[in-house]
């Protein structure tokens, strides 16, 4: 699913938004690596409101499906809404 080169780990074929999420009791941290390698992150609250604004920010970049990686320590990524497992969003 990924290519290497000499510019480091690129998405293959079919994965063209990356999403990764460091998962704290308040807040999810989020960076967003779109189609062309440039990055764009945010902060939400860990809420259902925040996963609302993440929803809503993610589409204003363009993003119809993602592969997400959620880091999450303890209990705090039991929050994380179960939208977000659909087969059009795979999770690691």
């Amino acid at each position: 699913m990924y290519k290497v080169d000499g510019r480091g780990v690129t998405p293959g074929v079919g994965m063209s938004h990356i999403l990764g999420i460091d998962v704290s009791k308040a807040k999810l941290d989020v960076a967003l690596r779109r189609p062309g390698g440039k990055w764009r992150s945010k902060v939400v609250e860990n809420t259902p409101a925040g996963f609302g604004v993440l929803g809503e920010w993610l589409t204003s970049h363009g993003v119809e499906s993602v592969h997400a990686c959620l880091e999450a320590t303890g209990t705090f990524g039991r929050r994380w809404p179960s939208i977000w497992s659909t087969p059009a969003n795979r999770r690691c």
